[in-house]
């Protein structure tokens, strides 16, 4: 991974978190902005790190606050897709430590 990839991997990671800690707030529309770095990275430079990222931030959108608002429906999907898409590359090895 070059400077550049790994740059956008950490933005990422930053912005995951930021919607983590947006959530806790009970930021939906906030949380859903702060992932805009999340989409662009491309699915071979999803390192573990982003993915349990993303998996915590699905879990959080689960949380009864949320649970009727279509926005966390249409985020929540876009992160499964995002992290599934991402486990078939990887290969069963990776996929046990991503489903913890």
């Amino acid at each position: 991974m070059d400077n550049a990839e790994a740059r956008c991997t950490r933005v990422a990671g930053w912005g995951a978190d930021l919607a983590a800690a947006r959530l806790m707030r009970g930021d939906l529309d906030g949380a859903a902005h702060a992932l805009t770095h999340v989409w662009e990275v491309p699915s071979e430079q999803r390192a573990t790190g982003l993915l349990s990222r993303a998996k915590q931030v699905r879990r959080s959108l689960t949380d009864s606050r949320f649970r009727e608002a279509a926005l966390a429906t249409e985020v929540g999907e876009r992160l499964e897709h995002f992290t599934r898409s991402t486990q078939h590359q990887l290969g069963n090895g990776s996929v046990a430590v991503l489903e913890g």
